[in-house]
C-alpha cells in the first residue's frame, strides 16, 4: 500500500546518502590513485629513457667490438702473410746453409787430398833435406800445402757448422711464424666472438630498451584512464549525492502521497474487486466467442470443400456429358441424327459483312461516355459468316469421360470443311467490362459471339458452356450438304481392318475413291497402312514351302531349302522398275499351319503364309491374304494375272522358308512357270543389331549367345545398378528369340502404327504371352542360381529416325 510505499522511498533515500558517501571515499581514492600513477609514469619515463641510453651504448660498444674483430682480422691475414714470406726465406736459408755446408764438405775433401800428397812429401823429403836443395825444397812445399789445406779444411768446417746453425734458426722462425700467425687467428676469432656477443648483449638493450618503453607508454596510458577514471569518480559522487537529495525529497512526496493514498485505498479495493469479476466476465464471453470463431471457421472449411466437391461434381458431369456427345457424335447425319464418333473442332469463324442491328435498347446511345454506363446497353444483331471445321473420328472402344476429348493415338483427322454463307440472330447484354474497352457495342457483340461460338463446340477445348447459351450456333446449318458419313464409314473400316488384320489394302482403296476425302489425310493413312503390313509381315511368320523355285541373278532358278547366304537373287525396284542381281543375307524356316494357294490364270499356282507380301500393280505390295481374282502380279516380263484365292489349315504345322535380300528387299518366286515379284521378310533382330551398345535382345538375353555365367554376371551389374534384386533372363535359342520378336510385332501391330504415327513418345513397351504353357528360357540371380522362366516377354522398342520400321527392338527377353 501506499505507507509501505513511502517506507520504502525514505529507505532507499537512506542507501542512496550510503552510496553517495561511498562514492566520495571512492573518489578520494582515485585522487590518491592518479597521484600514485603520475609517480608511477614518471618513473617508467625515465626507466625507459635510461634504458635506451643503455642500449645505445651497448650499440656502439657492439659496433667497436665488431671494428675490434675486424682489425684482429686484418692482423692474422698479415702474420698469416708474414708467415709465408718467413717459411720462404727459412727455406732459401736452409738452401744456402745446405749447399755452404756442400762446399765445406767439398773444400774439407779437397785439403785432405793436399795433405795425404804433402804429408807424403815431407815424409819421403825429410831425411834429404840436408843434402838436397830440391828435397828441402820439396820438404818446405809440402809442409807449406799441408798448413794451407788444413787451415782451408777448418774454415770449410766452420762453414759447415755456421751453415747448419743458421739453417736450424731459419727452421725456428718459421715455425715461430707459424704459430704466431696461428696465434693472430685465434684472437681474431676471439674478437669476433665478443663482438656477435656485444651485437646480441645490444639487440637485447634495445629490446629492454622498447619494452621499457611500452611499459611507459601502458603507464602514460593507465594515468589517462587513472585520471579519466577520477573525473568520473568526482561526477558520480556529485550525481550520487544529488540522487540522495532527490531520493530523500522523492522520499518526503511518497509519504505525503501515501498519506493521501490510504484515502482512497477502500475506494480502490472495491473498484478492483469489480474489475476482477468483469475480467472473468470477459474471460467467459471470450472463451464463447472462440469457440463460436472456431465452429465458423471449421464451417467455412466445409463449405469450401463442399462447394470443391459440388464443382468437381459439376465439371465430372460436363465432362461426361461432353465425352457422351463426343461418343454420340456432333456432327449431324442429315436425318436428324448424329455420326457417331465423329466430332468437329471450329479453327475458324470468318465475318461477312457488318452485323446487323435489328435492335437495341437506350441505355446503347452514348455509349462514347463511358463513366455513365449502367450495364444497360441490349443489342439484337443478325450476323453473317462463313466457319472452318475441322473433323475428327475417336476410335476409342471407351471414352473416359473424365478425359472430356479423345486420346490422341485413337483419332483420326476426317478433314476441314469451309461451310456455306450462314447467319444468325442473337441478342446480348454488353457487361461493363466490354462496355469500358471503348469498343463499338456492335463489334463487341461479334467478337464475344465468335468466342462462345468456338467455345461451345466439343472436341478439347473448354469453357463454361452456361455463359454463352445466347450465342448457341445452328449446327445442323452448318454441316447442310456435308457428305461426311461416308468418310466416316470409310475411315471406321480401315480401322475395323487395322485391328482384324484382314482387307487393309481394300479399306484404304474404298477410303480413297470417295470425293472430297483430304489428301493429307489418306497419305496419312497410306503411311500408317505401310507400317503395320511391314510389322505384320516380318520374318519366320510369312514364308513358302521349300520346294518353292526362287529366281537368280543369272536366270537360273533354286528352291528355297537350297538357298545359302551369298547367293545373288534377282530383284527388282517396283518404283523405278529397276532390275539387278542382290545377295540373300539371311535364310530362315519354320513351321507353318495357315497357308493361301494363288493360282494364276493359264496356269500355274504358289502356296504362301497369308502375311508375304506380293507386287499388285496399281494397288502396290498386297498381303497373299488380300489377293482376289483378277488382281495382276508383276514377272521379269510383264504381268501374270490371279484365278484364285484359297486359304487353308494344315493339321500338321508344315515347314516353310523365307530370306532376307539386301538392298531393294524383293525377289521372284516361281509358280508354275512363271516367276512373280515378291517382296523378302523383315528381319527386324538383325537389323536392332546395327544399334551396338544400345539394342541388346541378343547380347544380352540369348542362350548360346550369353553364356550361364555371363548371365550371372549381368543380372549381379543390373542388381546394383536398381538396387534391387534383378534377374537377367536368356531365351532357349536365337531362333526363339527371333520367333518371339516376330509374334509380339505381328500381334501388337495396330498398337505400334498409332505410336509411330500417332504419338510423341520416344520409346513403347509391353508385355505378352507366346505360345501354351511352356518355358522360353531361364532367368538367372546375382547368386548363381536359376530358374525356369514361363511363356510371357517382355519387349521395349525404340524410334529411330531414318530406320527402315521407324524403330529398332532395343530388349525382349522371358519373364
Amino acid at each position: 500500500d501506499a505507507d509501505a510505499a513511502a517506507t520504502r522511498a525514505e529507505a532507499a533515500a537512506k542507501r542512496a546518502r550510503s552510496d553517495a558517501d561511498a562514492a566520495q571515499a571512492d573518489k578520494l581514492k582515485a585522487d590518491a590513485a592518479v597521484r600514485t600513477a603520475t609517480s608511477a609514469v614518471a618513473d617508467a619515463i625515465q626507466a625507459a629513457k635510461d634504458a635506451s641510453a643503455e642500449a645505445k651504448a651497448s650499440v656502439e660498444l657492439a659496433d667497436e667490438a665488431q671494428a675490434h674483430a675486424k682489425d684482429a682480422k686484418a692482423q692474422a691475414d698479415a702474420a698469416n702473410k708474414e708467415a709465408v714470406t718467413a717459411v720462404a726465406a727459412a727455406a732459401k736459408a736452409a738452401g744456402f746453409a745446405h749447399v755452404t755446408a756442400q762446399a765445406a764438405v767439398d773444400a774439407g775433401k779437397a785439403a785432405g787430398q793436399v795433405a795425404d800428397p804433402a804429408n807424403d812429401a815431407v815424409q819421403l823429403g825429410s831425411p834429404y833435406v840436408d843434402t838436397d836443395s830440391a828435397a828441402a825444397l820439396v820438404v818446405l812445399t809440402g809442409q807449406g800445402s799441408k798448413t794451407i789445406a788444413e787451415q782451408q779444411q777448418a774454415v770449410a768446417d766452420a762453414h759447415a757448422k755456421n751453415a747448419a746453425a743458421e739453417a736450424q734458426a731459419a727452421k725456428n722462425t718459421a715455425d715461430q711464424a707459424k704459430g704466431d700467425a696461428k696465434e693472430a687467428y685465434t684472437h681474431a676469432a676471439g674478437a669476433a666472438q665478443y663482438a656477435a656477443d656485444a651485437r646480441t648483449y645490444s639487440k637485447e638493450a634495445l629490446g629492454y630498451a622498447a619494452d621499457a618503453a611500452k611499459a611507459a607508454a601502458a603507464a602514460s596510458a593507465s594515468l589517462t584512464r587513472t585520471i579519466g577514471y577520477d573525473n568520473q569518480a568526482a561526477q558520480d559522487a556529485a550525481a550520487a549525492d544529488a540522487a540522495a537529495g532527490r531520493a530523500e525529497g522523492y522520499a518526503k512526496d511518497a509519504r505525503d502521497s501515501a498519506d493521501a493514498a490510504e484515502l482512497d485505498a477502500a475506494a480502490a479495493r472495491s473498484a478492483a474487486a469489480q474489475a476482477e469479476q468483469d475480467a472473468k466476465d470477459a474471460r467467459a464471453a471470450a472463451d464463447r466467442a472462440d469457440t463460436a470463431a472456431t465452429e465458423a471457421e471449421q464451417a467455412a472449411k466445409d463449405a469450401a470443400q463442399y462447394a470443391e466437391e459440388a464443382q468437381a461434381a459439376a465439371d465430372r458431369a460436363e465432362k461426361a456429358a461432353q465425352a457422351q456427345q463426343i461418343g454420340a457424335g456432333t456432327v449431324p447425319d442429315g436425318d436428324g441424327g448424329s455420326i457417331g464418333n465423329v466430332f468437329y473442332v471450329v479453327d475458324h469463324i470468318e465475318k461477312v459483312g457488318d452485323p446487323e442491328v435489328v435492335s437495341k435498347t437506350d441505355g446503347c446511345d452514348g455509349w462514347i461516355d463511358k463513366l455513365f454506363y449502367r450495364g444497360d446497353c441490349t443489342i439484337t444483331s443478325k450476323i453473317r459468316y462463313v466457319a472452318v471445321l475441322d473433323l475428327y473420328l475417336c476410335g476409342a472402344q471407351d471414352l473416359d469421360p473424365q478425359k472430356y476429348s479423345c486420346p490422341s493415338e485413337a483419332t483420326d483427322y476426317i478433314g476441314q470443311i469451309r461451310t456455306k454463307e450462314l447467319s444468325q440472330t442473337v441478342t446480348h447484354t454488353i457487361t461493363m467490362e466490354e462496355y469500358q474497352s471503348n469498343i463499338d457495342p456492335v463489334d463487341i457483340l461479334f467478337g464475344s459471339w465468335i468466342k462462345c461460338a468456338q467455345k461451345l463446340t466439343p472436341g478439347g477445348q473448354s469453357g463454361s458452356w452456361g455463359g454463352c447459351a445466347w450465342a448457341a450456333v445452328d449446327v445442323a446449318s452448318m454441316f447442310a450438304g456435308k457428305a461426311v458419313r461416308p468418310i466416316a464409314d470409310a475411315l471406321r473400316a480401315v480401322d475395323a481392318a487395322f485391328v482384324t488384320g484382314v482387307g487393309v489394302r481394300d479399306a484404304l482403296k474404298a477410303l480413297k475413291a470417295i470425293d472430297g476425302i483430304d489428301a493429307v489425310t489418306v497419305a496419312a493413312i497410306e503411311r500408317e497402312v505401310s507400317v503395320y503390313e511391314e510389322l505384320v509381315t516380318a520374318c519366320k511368320v510369312n514364308s513358302f514351302p521349300g520346294g518353292t523355285e526362287v529366281v537368280l541373278a543369272d536366270g537360273g532358278r533354286k528352291a528355297l531349302r537350297d538357298v545359302h547366304a551369298g547367293d545373288l537373287l534377282l530383284a527388282t525396284d517396283p518404283a523405278t522398275g529397276r532390275t539387278r542381281g542382290e545377295p540373300v543375307t539371311r535364310t530362315f524356316r519354320h513351321g507353318a499351319d495357315d497357308l493361301v494357294d494363288v493360282a494364276l490364270a493359264g496356269g500355274g499356282r504358289l502356296t504362301s503364309t497369308p502375311g508375304h507380301r506380293f507386287f499388285v500393280p496399281g494397288r502396290g505390295w498386297t498381303l497373299a491374304s488380300d489377293l482376289r481374282p483378277g488382281d495382276v502380279l508383276r514377272t521379269p516380263g510383264g504381268t501374270r494375272a490371279v484365278s484364285t484365292v484359297a486359304e487353308r489349315h494344315e493339321a500338321t504345322p508344315r515347314t516353310v522358308y523365307d530370306l532376307t535380300v539386301s538392298g531393294l528387299h524383293t525377289f521372284y518366286a516361281v509358280a508354275g512357270d512363271s516367276p512373280v515379284l515378291v517382296h523378302n521378310c523383315n528381319d527386324l533382330v538383325a537389323d536392332a543389331q546395327k544399334f551396338s551398345g544400345q539394342a541388346h535382345t541378343l547380347d544380352e538375353h540369348t542362350a548360346g549367345i550369353v553364356s550361364p555365367q555371363r548371365a550371372v554376371e549381368l543380372a549381379a551389374e543390373k542388381t546394383r545398378r536398381y538396387n534391387r534384386t534383378t534377374p537377367n533372363s536368356l531365351f532357349v535359342d536365337q531362333q526363339t528369340a527371333q520367333q518371339v520378336v516376330d509374334y509380339a510385332l505381328a500381334n501388337n501391330a495396330n498398337r505400334i502404327k498409332n505410336w509411330l504415327q500417332k504419338s510423341t513418345r520416344p520409346d513403347l513397351d509391353f508385355e505378352g504371352s507366346f505360345g501354351a504353357r511352356n518355358s522360353l528360357g531361364k532367368a538367372y540371380y546375382p547368386d548363381g542360381s536359376a530358374v525356369a522362366t514361363g511363356n510371357r516377354f517382355y519387349i521395349k522398342l525404340v524410334r529411330a529416325k531414318g530406320h527402315k520400321a521407324g524403330f529398332y527392338v532395343q530388349t525382349c527377353y522371358p519373364k
